[in-house]
């Protein structure tokens, strides 16, 4: 069996505050996104040759893609509250990147649905 040391309080703490903060900037991301106001930029958001050539292409893959985000903000929510915790290591380790596999898997498939709904849009 995998034995891991727990956590350092310091450790816990600033992995546990980077987990939230990023899970707090995604979720905004996703509800500005279905709102239809974040606005076209070079900072944040899908940023692709495809949502970049015009306005209503980045607004479009943003709705589709917008509540994907917000539901992948969980992961590192969830993983940085656990953090705090300092669970034994092994429970630490399994939560942490679960949150954080989460967290890739939603940003992954909000891109493929951006895609797909850009597609649609340069189609028709």
């Amino acid at each position: 069996m995998l034995a891991v040391e727990p956590m350092s309080t310091g450790d816990a703490i600033v992995l546990g505050v980077v987990l939230i903060v990023a899970a707090i900037v995604l979720f905004e991301v996703g509800r500005r996104s279905i709102a239809g106001t974040l606005k076209r930029n070079w900072v944040v958001g899908i940023r692709v040759p495809a949502t970049m050539e015009s306005d209503a292409s980045w607004e479009a893959a943003h709705r589709a893609a917008g509540r994907l985000l917000q539901i992948g903000a969980i992961g590192p929510l969830v993983a940085g509250v656990v953090a705090f915790l300092r669970p034994s290591g092994t429970v630490a380790l399994v939560v942490i990147f679960g949150g954080i596999a989460w967290l890739l898997v939603f940003v992954l498939w909000s891109g493929i649905r951006a895609r797909k709904v850009l597609d649609g849009v340069q189609d028709g």
